[in-house]
């Protein structure tokens, strides 16, 4: 696992395409091992760098994401239905005796 803004080390040398750039400079193989640091533009191999990034282990249990279930808030078509409805009463009311 790696920090947020990792992306693929493009420099010169062998780790070229082949290792991970951590926002703070340091080069990772894919193997989690630091090998040198990139600072100004320039690779500064690191000769039995340390572990930086384990893999996830095999036993642990990736949950599956769960659905979310979006419901419409019912009380809108409520109100919706009751102006509908006092309209309609409005207009029977003051348009049935105009006839």
């Amino acid at each position: 696992m790696h920090p947020m803004n990792t992306v693929v080390y493009t420099g010169g040398g062998v780790y070229s395409n082949n290792a991970f750039l951590y926002p703070d400079g340091r080069v990772v193989n894919q193997q989690g091992y630091l090998v040198g640091n990139y600072t100004n533009g320039n690779f500064v191999p690191v000769q039995n760098g340390q572990m930086v990034a384990q893999p996830i282990p095999s036993d642990v249990q990736i949950q599956q994401p769960q659905p979310v279930i979006i419901q419409n808030d019912s009380s809108q078509d409520v109100e919706t239905v009751l102006i509908i409805l006092i309209i309609a009463l409005v207009l029977i009311v003051f348009l049935i005796p105009i006839y």
